[in-house]
């Protein structure tokens, strides 16, 4: 009786601490960072983790013990019901590290950045900012005929350089000029 009082195990006449134990201030306590004594045998109080060899083993994959408790070693990712999960928006766990899943995406600081130049991650997807202008292939390019994209814009390509893009397409915008094949060319309005 006086053995189970301290957690201890009766055996050949005397108290023996249970393995991984010993006895401090008259009770059998565990000697592992984060174990209690349950019943005869040591446990971790970590989720997630058991007690092997000695030292506590978190359980789920790409995890590590710190401070009494089971973590993610992959940056960006938390544990999650017993799992890691990685916490920045549009990422997912691949071969052991979180990547971005949305195309022309990397993750940078924390977060998935688009990599194209002249867009930004809207909705899960990569959108160019220019107005008139759609992510196709890896770049951005405008939609209206006869535009190209420029310093981060949609610009006309007439050779007068006076059509501007109004309502999403080139329109010469002068009177007496009007658009054809591309161009802005003076109209011929006749003599009185």
């Amino acid at each position: 009786m006086l053995c189970s009082r301290i957690s201890a195990i009766y055996s050949d006449g005397k108290c023996t601490c249970p393995q991984g134990s010993e006895l401090i201030n008259e009770k059998c306590e565990c000697t592992a960072p984060g174990t209690v004594l349950q019943g005869t045998q040591c446990v971790c109080t970590a989720p997630s983790s058991q007690y092997i060899n000695g030292s506590c083993v978190c359980i789920p994959a790409y995890t590590t013990y710190q401070n009494g408790q089971c973590v993610c070693a992959i940056p960006g990712s938390q544990l999650q019901n017993g799992q890691c999960v990685c916490t920045p928006a549009y990422t997912q766990l691949q071969n052991g590290q979180c990547v971005c899943i949305p195309a022309y995406t990397q993750l940078q600081s924390n977060q998935c950045v688009c990599t194209v130049p002249g867009t930004q991650l809207l909705g899960g997807q990569c959108v160019c900012t220019t107005s008139y202008a759609q992510l196709q292939n890896g770049q951005c390019k405008c939609t209206p005929a006869f535009t190209v994209y420029q310093n981060g814009q949609c610009k006309c390509t007439d050779r007068t350089g006076i059509a501007q893009i109004i309502n999403g397409q080139c329109d010469c915008n002068a009177w007496g000029w009007a658009m054809s094949n591309g161009d802005c060319e003076q109209i011929d309005h006749g003599q009185d």
